[in-house]
């Protein structure tokens, strides 16, 4: 991902492991004795905790998968893809990575949406 597709998607600061000389730039909390803390390594903690990206690279992102910007033709098919409904469930239609909702939307419906009552549906 960090070598082909984040390039690829024009995100210059998104990684999965954050290089040591990247770190300040990326936010971090802080304990009950208000020291600063980052997610901790483990195991899995690349896959757990995703990947990291910086507030303009998040934007790009998000254009880039409602349809804004120009990509290769393999890249824009593999975008419009994860926008493809699945399953109708409710009021929602599950795509690949992304929830659909006919607007307008009402907020139960989309309370409803996103209730932890949908994990055993």
């Amino acid at each position: 991902m960090q070598q082909r597709l984040f390039p690829a998607l024009g995100l210059n600061s998104t990684y999965v492991s954050v290089p040591d000389d990247k770190q300040v730039l990326y936010a971090q909390g802080y304990n009950k004795l208000d020291e600063p803390v980052r997610v901790s390594p483990g195991i899995l903690a690349a896959e757990a905790y995703g990947v990291k990206s910086s507030s303009r690279d998040l934007i790009r992102f998000v254009e880039a998968n409602i349809g804004l910007g120009q990509h290769d033709a393999p890249l824009q098919r593999a975008l419009s893809d994860t926008r493809i409904g699945y399953f109708k469930v409710g009021g929602m239609t599950q795509d690949l990575a992304w929830e659909q909702y006919q607007t307008p939307i009402r907020l139960d419906v989309l309370l409803a949406g996103n209730a932890s009552a949908m994990l055993n549906t």
